[in-house]
């Protein structure tokens, strides 16, 4: 009697293996196995995919508000002003404006940047001269002949040889647009990683039904599949080499050749007992 209320008190309730691999319900007609991750491998996953693409990600909304345009608007009223108007978020969003007056000459600065090694390349900023002092009208950029041409119609403006506005935009949108795909890309790698890692699944074996249910849930949602016990050809335990270490690998194969793994250890001593409870439900 105290035989039957024991086997009884297992069948009703979740069990454990004498190892690692939980049984989470056992009885005559149905076997329920979880398989997810170990706390480990979660750990260390969650801490690299927090630099490896949450860096970038923080990153990201930066870069976007740097892609923008800027537009130099500069004529000659009693005396030559420039309007500075700047844009964010590929344009779609408008971020200050800045008038600068009394413009006297302009010209153009030059300066050396180190792109890493020993490589340098020099770049150009074209800034206007006021009664208040010297004024940056651009950014640096490599653009040498275009801010010459931008410099020389300003002054232009202010000796009179010219009487048309000068409209000169400065496009930021490509550069950054590049910037943001390679962030997105590491980003999207590390979402893929974690999506591919952090599983958890459940495997109900029904003999009843004589079906095998696989429940899975992901960073995503969740998701069910069912199989019949038809389309299993047979219970194995792989042997697999990483490095110096050893693992087993407990598989359903099916019999289109699609491999389910129930769990993977680094000894097949308990594999082994969940996979006698597999063959024998499934018998």
């Amino acid at each position: 009697m105290r035989s039957l209320k024991r086997k009884d008190a297992l069948n009703a309730h979740p069990c454990e293996d004498s190892g690692p691999v939980k049984i989470l319900e056992q009885s005559p007609q149905k076997l329920v196995l979880p398989s997810r991750p170990s706390p480990v491998l979660v750990a260390f996953i969650i801490v690299w995919a927090s630099g490896f693409a949450g860096i970038p990600l923080f990153l990201m909304p930066l870069v976007a508000e740097s892609a923008g345009v800027e537009t130099v608007t500069c004529q000659r009223q009693q005396t030559v002003n420039c309007l500075i108007t700047r844009t964010t978020y590929f344009g779609l969003a408008k971020r200050e404006s800045q008038t600068i007056e009394q413009i006297e000459s302009a010209g153009v600065d030059r300066a050396m940047r180190r792109d890493g090694g020993r490589r340098t390349r020099y770049v150009y900023q074209v800034f206007v001269q006021t009664t208040q002092g010297k004024v940056p009208l651009t950014p640096f950029q490599n653009h040498s002949q275009v801010w010459q041409d931008v410099a020389a119609q300003i002054n232009q403006l202010k000796s009179g040889a010219r009487t048309v506005p000068l409209v000169a935009t400065i496009d930021h949108r490509l550069e950054n647009l590049g910037i943001l795909l390679l962030l997105s890309l590491f980003v999207g790698i590390g979402v893929t990683i974690l999506w591919a890692i952090l599983q958890v699944r459940t495997y109900k074996f029904e003999r009843l039904f004589r079906r095998l249910t696989v429940h899975r849930s992901t960073l995503f949602g969740k998701s069910t599949r069912q199989y019949s016990f038809q389309d299993i050809e047979q219970v194995t335990l792989e042997e697999v080499r990483r490095k110096a270490r050893r693992f087993h690998n407990l598989l359903l194969t099916l019999k289109t050749g699609k491999k389910l793994m129930l769990d993977s250890e680094t000894t097949s001593g308990n594999l082994s007992a969940i996979a006698d409870l597999v063959r024998k439900i499934l018998a």
